[in-house]
């Protein structure tokens, strides 16, 4: 594994998703394979269950002053993601 700089983290769902990467990475390579890899930042939709990163939209509604994490935030629609993918799936 190269050097991953959320590892210190020690989050499963963080560290899961790089290592499932990795993995695929590596079978492209041993075994000639095509492979697309997606890391989405925000996913929103119509059927977000939690909602998960609508969370934050909904957390900032009506507030003053927002604090956010630095760096890009990039949303995108459910909708939007799965047109991307099969664009390119194709």
């Amino acid at each position: 594994m190269n050097s991953f700089t959320l590892l210190h983290v020690n989050s499963g769902y963080i560290n899961s998703k790089y290592i499932a990467q990795q993995y695929v990475l590596e079978q492209v390579e041993r075994k000639n394979l095509q492979a697309i890899i997606v890391n989405p930042t925000f996913m929103i939709g119509q059927f977000d269950v939690k909602p998960s990163s609508g969370k934050i939209i909904l957390h900032g509604i009506n507030k003053r002053l927002v604090f956010y994490p630095p760096g890009v935030k990039i949303l995108y629609t459910l909708m939007m993601y799965a047109q991307v993918l099969l664009m390119h799936w194709r």
